[in-house]
């Protein structure tokens, strides 16, 4: 037994669990117009001094918020004395945006504090100073306190707070998840006052900042609960969860809650994480531990679902070939350990013999309605090699990788330069990481960064791959405009009108001759006048769009279009789900392949760079659309042509392009510009941003590489 090997599968499942809720005191929205402090939750009581707040439109839900200002606002809850809240259970939930650059936040301001009507606080959260930390303090007296725990939020951004006494320690949560160490605290006083954006009303301790959808429960939620909070506005029955769409709802954002999405990097999936009861947010050690002591049994310890799944343990002599159940190895509820609701701790002793081994419990059960969806992607071949991972982590843009032209193409731009691409970091998924960032200036900007001819207006940027690329999967993050609304941004700022955020592959090689324009030339094997264009020249073109977005301002639909030489098909696909200011994953497969083509001779074409290429008008041109033939022996042949193109974002398939799909290699280009056909941008400036990149090459039967070898041209 190899005491270091401890495995968990890639599972499928669905559960149910009894949900739980806790009693709501007192609920804020701050979506009264008339009265920014009406109580619009179902509690009794009611906060008695709203002393200069304001209603702000900014909200993180609803209507409005709570807007405080340092020294002129504060909220002051009236007394809970007749109330059943005390201070070792209770549960506060609030929304804060504040400004954590102010200097003013050196004198340690409250965004809240919790009194029990002796003269000082026994709880507050307050911010620590300029840069974004906060703190928990526990007070033992009006000016000791006795223990805090620590966090951190970001300046002009929505963010959860929140305190959770359970009857032994007091937490704090930030974003939905426990944030710091416990703070020990048992004590039962009776919670008297809570005050909003100040100490006790203290201009002193005044924070200016917008507050939203406050909630005090009289019970302690559990941690799933405070993720779902972290979320969703408060409401009389917070739920657990009754399946895995319930339990996801923690996830912040919609394009990770997918069961097949590793949303916190930690190699478990998140149908992995519900399975065994760790988090999705936070990343974790394995699910299936193990120790021993001398001369005893190894014993093995998860949790799994109290009801909804099967659980198995397994071994395997090698972790090659099949796994078996472990006969003989019985598992039991672990009575060492506690587990979150809904879950069971469970162990197994496995006897320690002279041979090696391999354990694992794998989860599973019968597909059926709720079951966690799958996802829409296709497995990746065996063979499939991936040639490209960028992750921007140098801070900046690498040119052993990629290229930023500055070009202008179409009608109704000025192009796109390298003065509007940049690397900054921006929150990706609940992680501070650095990411592509391309901007577009609309038909209002004025500033210093000018395109072709020096013109300001309707200038975008975009970079472009140094590899050119074939058939295999291409993934991209991205991430149009934001969720909030910026001065001289578009009106609404996931939905920049006149822009056209793109991703798409490209190739262009131009081949021309000096005369005889109609007829094939053995001295360069590459002309082929069914392509002629300009009068003298044919374009070898390689294009799938995935996708371009925005149309004629219209962000809910999207072009996917594919360009073979001089064919085209342009297919329009929904993407709403896209259109949220929010990370999401594109997802392209393109494949190719060799397609038989009758009665072609070896007289009617000519070898070059090592494909052949047709030289006689009888040969059908759209059985060949201008791409080579492989030669499969004397006077057989078969053409290289793309066969589809499918679509995915966040792995749900979006819809496939069948006809003109290319097959020559091709650049893989990331950006936004704004062409004429994109419709007025009456704004300053917007930007598409891009986290990862990944890219597989299964070098499938149809790819042609090395006909395309030219990067796109500068033409200012």
């Amino acid at each position: 037994m190899n005491p270091s090997s401890f495995l968990f599968p890639l599972l499928l499942s669905c559960s149910a669990v009894v949900p739980v809720s806790a009693g709501l005191v007192s609920h804020y929205r701050f979506d009264d117009a008339a009265d920014v402090g009406a109580d619009s939750g179902p509690a009794a009581l009611g906060w008695a001094s709203f002393s200069g707040v304001t209603r702000s439109g900014n909200a993180r839900f609803g209507a409005g918020s709570g807007s405080f200002v340092r020294g002129a606002s504060q909220a002051v809850s009236s007394t809970f004395a007749s109330t059943a809240v005390r201070t070792n259970r209770f549960t506060l939930s609030m929304h804060v945006n504040a400004n954590m650059g102010l200097a003013a936040l050196d004198s340690w301001p409250d965004f809240v504090s919790i009194g029990i009507g002796e003269g000082y606080a026994r709880f507050v959260i307050e911010a620590t100073g300029p840069g974004g930390g906060i703190a928990l303090y526990k007070f033992s007296s009006a000016t000791s306190t006795d223990g805090y725990a620590l966090g951190s939020i970001t300046t002009n951004t929505w963010h959860h707070l929140g305190i959770v006494a359970d009857g032994i320690t007091v937490t704090l949560y930030v974003n939905g998840v426990a944030s710091g160490d416990p703070i020990p605290y048992t004590a039962a006083e009776t919670v008297a006052t809570v005050t909003l954006a100040s100490r006790y009303g203290s201009t002193t301790r005044g924070i200016t900042t917008l507050i939203d959808d406050v909630a005090l429960f009289d019970e302690a939620l559990d941690a799933s609960q405070m993720a779902w909070l972290a979320w969703n506005p408060a409401q009389a029955v917070v739920p657990r969860f009754t399946s895995y769409e319930d339990w996801s709802q923690q996830i912040p954002y919609s394009a990770r809650r997918a069961p097949w999405v590793d949303q916190d990097g930690d190699g478990s999936n998140n149908l992995s994480e519900y399975l065994f009861g760790s988090s999705p947010m936070l990343p974790d050690a394995s699910h299936l531990t193990g120790s021993r002591e001398p001369g005893g049994p190894l014993v093995l310890r998860w949790l799994q679902l109290e009801a909804g799944a099967d659980y198995q343990l397994e071994r395997n002599s090698t972790i090659q070939g099949e796994w078996t159940p472990a006969i003989g190895i019985v598992s039991v509820p672990d009575p060492e350990r506690s587990a979150p609701d809904g879950y069971v701790a469970m162990m197994a002793e496995v006897p320690v013999g002279s041979g090696r081994d391999f354990l694992r419990v794998e989860a599973s059960s019968a597909a059926g309605p709720g079951a966690p969806e799958q996802s829409e992607l296709p497995p990746l071949p065996a063979n499939a090699m991936e040639v490209l991972t960028e992750n921007w982590s140098s801070g900046e843009v690498d040119a052993g990788r990629w290229y930023i032209p500055s070009k202008r193409w179409g009608q109704g731009n000025n192009g796109v330069t390298p003065g509007n691409v940049r690397v900054e970091n921006d929150d990706l998924w609940g992680n501070d990481r650095p990411v592509l960032v391309c901007q577009a200036n609309g038909d209002e900007y004025d500033g210093p960064i000018t395109g072709y001819g020096g013109a300001k207006p309707r200038v975008g940027g975009m970079v472009v791959t140094r590899g050119f690329y074939a058939s295999g999967r291409y993934e991209v993050t991205m991430k149009i405009g934001g969720t909030n609304a910026v001065a001289g941004g578009p009106a609404n700022p996931m939905r920049p009108i006149g822009a056209i955020p793109a991703v798409w592959t490209y190739g262009y090689r131009y081949v021309s001759v000096s005369s005889d324009f109609d007829s094939f030339h053995p001295e360069q094997p590459l002309y082929n006048p069914h392509l002629k264009v300009y009068g003298n020249a044919n374009e070898y073109w390689s294009e799938l769009d995935f996708p371009e977005f925005g149309p004629g301002g219209d962000f809910d639909i999207a072009l996917y279009n594919t360009f073979l030489q001089n064919k085209h098909q342009g297919r329009s696909f929904t993407v709403t789900p896209m259109i949220d200011g929010q990370y999401h994953t594109l997802t392209t497969e393109w494949r190719t392949g060799l397609v038989p083509i009758a009665g072609v001779t070896d007289a009617q074409v000519i070898e070059w760079n090592g494909y052949h290429w047709v030289q006689d008008k009888l040969v059908n041109y759209n059985l060949y659309l201008g791409n080579p033939l492989k030669r499969l022996g004397a006077n057989q042949y078969a053409v290289y042509m793309g066969t589809r193109a499918d679509h995915f974002i966040d792995g749900r398939k979006v819809g496939e392009n069948l006809t003109f799909v290319p097959s020559m290699a091709a650049q893989l280009t990331l950006g936004v510009w704004l062409p004429g056909w994109g419709g007025v941008a009456p704004w300053n400036s917007s930007t598409v941003s891009f986290g990862p990149i990944r890219i597989w090459q299964y070098q499938d039967p149809g790819d042609v590489r090395g006909v395309i070898i030219s990067n796109i041209t500068d033409n200012f």
